[in-house]
């Protein structure tokens, strides 16, 4: 595709319509591979035009939810973000993340391209709650499919943790960024990921009011058990006046030997 020119797919495309009619399914994918090379072209608006075109013939020869569609939708997401229309971008990602879903189930790996991007996408227009939901999502996917200490996992985290900190809420962000550095670091007897972690995070530096998960998925509440275990929790209700006491004695005792050590003191 990369070594030939629009204007070669352009004249494939008009010589298959006089020999074979505008909907055959052979220009299925001259028309997608001609929209991809006029959006590197910069001409977006054309782009648009024949992404529209393939995603037609993707519908009839395929079915409006195949996953020839979703890829049509995809990319004619970005000519529209490209063209300065994120709303209408968003509803294209939402549709393709819909086909998807019902082709391959609610907790696919192939899910998390199109969750991320409409992670991005929402973040934009800095709707950091539906961020947050998504990619809530797309690191819960992650962590089941790859494990804690995966980059893949680590980097959502971070991107969770970053979503938290832009509303505010740091107390949350704290816990579970540590907890993506803790993974990280068990990991490095295997691998190192901390240079794919550190480009990724400098490459995307996201700006993303937390939400339930939108299929009832969501991160592995391990992080939260790791940082501070429940039963840490209930041990400090259960002996609260008992800390409280050894406390304020040690703080008497340091009082008065203050007092004591100024008071025998030479002037």
């Amino acid at each position: 595709m990369h070594s030939e020119s629009s204007e070669s797919y352009a004249a494939k495309i008009r010589k298959i319509e006089q020999t074979k009619g505008a909907n055959h399914s052979s220009l299925l994918l001259l028309f997608y591979n001609l929209g991809l090379l006029l959006r590197q072209e910069d001409k977006p608006s054309e782009a648009a035009r024949a992404l529209t075109q393939a995603k037609k013939l993707a519908d009839q020869h395929f079915g409006v939810d195949s996953l020839e569609c979703t890829k049509c939708l995809g990319a004619l997401a970005s000519c529209l973000k490209d063209e300065g229309r994120p709303n209408e971008a968003i509803q294209l990602l939402r549709r393709s993340l819909e086909i998807l879903q019902r082709r391959l189930g609610s907790f696919h790996l192939d899910l998390c391209p199109v969750l991320d991007r409409l992670v991005e996408e929402y973040t934009d227009e800095r709707d950091f709650g539906a961020a947050y939901t998504l990619c809530e999502r797309s690191a819960g996917i992650a962590e089941v499919m790859f494990g804690s200490s995966h980059a893949e996992t680590t980097i959502r985290l971070e991107r969770l943790a970053r979503l938290l900190e832009r509303q505010g809420r740091h107390d949350e962000a704290t816990p579970l960024r540590l907890y993506a550095a803790r993974s990280l670091e068990d990991s490095q007897s295997n691998t190192d990921y901390m240079p794919a972690l550190a480009s990724s995070l400098d490459a995307t530096r996201l700006n993303r009011q937390s939400k339930p998960c939108e299929q009832g998925y969501g991160v592995h509440a391990g992080w939260r058990d790791t940082m501070w275990p429940e039963s840490w929790t209930k041990l400090l209700r259960q002996n609260l006046a008992w800390i409280l006491a050894i406390a304020g004695g040690v703080l008497v005792g340091e009082y008065f030997g203050w007092i004591g050590a100024v008071l025998v003191s030479p002037a």
